[in-house]
């Protein structure tokens, strides 16, 4: 399916009307908006459904976006008969045909059985899963943009606590550049096979021909980072004369009661890992827990604003 247009949602992103729900909380009927408090309360187990708006009050991560979230397979309506079947298809296009079809590719490079070892073990994540669509609003915004190197700033610098993560930007074909999303690029000594250092550089190409992945943190702990390393990245401010950049993001986690054990592939593990790995694996942590303490260092760093 085509992607939805970025004037399309610029206009549902006037959310004056937009209602929002939360599986297992209760939220009085006329709060519409994701709150500070909201927000600190419901992070830790990452479910939340519907609206923040770009404001300083949200942390230094929303500073500069704004825009919709849906968790663990909700919807919402936002004012229009169609948005919630056209959320739909946008998420069955993001997840089914993209995540998924990623995630069976990284299968096989793992030579992990049985097939779909993903969706058997950690899932399904359809209904795990955390997506966003947010635009960057610089304009407007009583926020200036932090610095670094004469950089403006829009997302700080971070991983995201996922198996994968899909991107796309909201224009029309493939484009050249990134409109200022950057990935941290390190660099490798070759003389003590160590890295140090490294430079960003910017995605090379957007669009809705383009899908960006980023590995995950959750995957990089599943493969204790030999296979997989977790992608660093950021936004930077992109100058314009169109519409704001507006991104779609697919968070793909694992279901809250999923074991993280060391993936069973011969590409990860050592001869000391699987001496005494089923012991370990009975003991493993879930992504629950996991996630729990990951978010903690989320928030504190999401809340601690810094001029």
């Amino acid at each position: 399916m085509d992607m939805l247009s970025c004037h399309y949602l610029h206009s549902r992103l006037k959310l004056n009307e937009t209602k929002m729900s939360s599986r297992g909380h209760s939220i009085p009927p006329d709060e519409r908006l994701m709150t500070p408090e909201l927000m600190r309360r419901l992070s830790l187990i990452q479910r939340l459904t519907g609206f923040h708006a770009a404001t300083d009050v949200h942390g230094r991560y929303n500073r500069h976006r704004e825009g919709y979230v849906f968790s663990n397979g909700e919807m919402f309506d936002a004012g229009s008969d169609d948005f919630r079947d056209d959320m739909k298809k946008l998420f069955q296009l993001m997840h089914d045909d993209v995540a998924d079809g990623v995630l069976r590719a990284i299968e096989r490079r793992l030579e992990l059985l049985p097939q779909s070892y993903f969706q058997q073990e950690f899932g399904p994540t359809r209904t795990s899963s955390q997506w966003h669509i947010k635009r960057y609003v610089v304009k407007g915004n009583d926020n200036k943009p932090s610095e670094q190197d004469g950089t403006e700033i829009l997302l700080p610098a971070h991983t995201d606590p996922s198996l994968i993560s899909v991107v796309i930007i909201d224009q029309v074909g493939k484009n050249e550049g990134g409109m200022g999303l950057e990935v941290f690029h390190q660099r490798h000594c070759l003389q003590t096979s160590t890295l140090k250092g490294g430079s960003w550089k910017e995605i090379t190409h957007h669009g809705h021909e383009v899908a960006v992945i980023f590995i995950g943190s959750v995957l990089s702990y599943l493969t204790k980072g030999r296979v997989y390393s977790a992608a660093r990245h950021r936004v930077v401010n992109y100058k314009s004369s169109d519409c704001d950049m507006l991104q779609d993001n697919e968070f793909v986690r694992p279901k809250g009661n999923a074991k993280m054990n060391t993936l069973p592939s011969r590409h990860v593990m050592v001869i000391d890992d699987m001496v005494g790995a089923y012991e370990k694996k009975k003991t493993a942590q879930t992504f629950l827990s996991w996630n729990a303490r990951v978010a903690k260092n989320y928030v504190k760093r999401n809340l601690s604003v810094t001029n």
